[in-house]
């Protein structure tokens, strides 16, 4: 509310978008959610979910583009020590990012 920098690492990353659900992806290689929790809702501080550790692989790139039909917004993943800053409105990307949104996926920067 007063200004400042919020940085999410890895799973933090996650906390700041509208929920945890990428967690679970891919399926093949997803985070166990061994206490079984229901509500996967995070702090809905950005208008997209991130997917760190991002390695483009077919079988990956195909998991995400089939999780985002399930989204009303879009997913943003960044390989290690890439990733994306939001400053109000614009958004700034570190590295290579890659945009998946209603089943499609595009390439956002190099």
């Amino acid at each position: 509310a007063h200004g400042g920098v919020i940085a999410g690492l890895s799973a933090g990353a996650h906390i700041l978008t509208p929920n945890i659900g990428l967690a679970g992806y891919p399926p093949s290689e997803a985070d166990r959610n061994a206490v079984k929790l229901k509500n996967l809702g995070a702090l809905d501080l950005v208008p997209f979910e991130f997917f760190p550790h991002y390695v483009q692989r077919r079988k990956l790139d195909a998991a995400l583009a089939a999780y985002s039909q399930k989204l009303k917004h879009p997913i943003i993943a960044a390989g290690d020590g890439g990733g994306v800053i939001v400053e109000g409105n614009r958004m700034t990307f570190v590295g290579r990012a890659e945009l998946f949104l209603a089943g499609a996926h595009a390439r956002l920067s190099v």
